[in-house]
């Protein structure tokens, strides 16, 4: 908890809003300042193909929250198929019909500025009602960090370690593609790096 809250508190946070045919992205800045920005926006499937990435340039508003960009979900190469999912009302379960082609993408928005780049990931669904894919995330470990990369789309990343370490970060969401790197205190005895999409999933 303390890590996604240090995460979402931060002075910058990318948000990303479902709104009509497509998605909006807005920039949140507690910043006392104005603040130039570089914005990139990838969409995956949660096989872990990239199907669509923008960049652009904004100027995020000092204490205030600045729409960025709005794309239609074909503008993002997500197209549409049914895909009937049940609901439940009192009483009973319907089928509602969704967007197959939605629910299997993700779109990771950065956020890049002085050097510091701030994340945010958005999903169409809950996770149990994703069809999620087992994540093979890979870490080595450079004199005082660990860098970690993932096949697929991976959320909720933990790593555990053998003994007591402080780490700068415990809770990732991964893109496929990319290093993350986190910082540790101390040497560890033995380490591990798992997700719990598949937890999530189950709740």
């Amino acid at each position: 908890m303390y890590y996604y809250s240090k995460r979402f508190y931060a002075e910058i946070l990318p948000h990303i809003k479902e709104e009509g045919d497509g998605i909006t992205i807005y920039g949140i800045s507690d910043l006392l300042e104005d603040k130039e920005a570089k914005v990139v926006i990838k969409v995956f499937k949660l096989d872990g193909k990239k199907i669509a990435e923008k960049q652009l340039e904004t100027r995020l508003i000092a204490n205030d929250v600045t729409k960025i960009a709005h794309y239609k979900f074909d503008e993002l190469n997500i197209g549409y198929s049914v895909k009937e999912m049940p609901i439940a009302i009192p009483g009973c379960t319907l089928p509602v019909e969704q967007n197959k082609e939605l629910l299997e993408s993700v779109v990771y928005v950065e956020i890049i500025a002085d050097d510091k780049t701030y994340e945010n990931y958005k999903v169409f669904d809950k996770f149990r009602d994703l069809d999620v894919v087992k994540t093979k995330i890979n870490y080595e470990i450079k004199e005082d960090k660990i860098i970690l990369t993932t096949d697929v789309p991976a959320f909720g990343v933990f790593i555990e370690t053998e003994n007591d370490i402080d780490l700068s970060d415990n809770c990732l969401n991964m893109m496929p593609g990319k290093e993350y790197e986190v910082s540790f205190s101390n040497k560890s005895k033995g380490i591990k790096a798992f997700d719990i999409t598949q937890l999530i999933a189950d709740i």
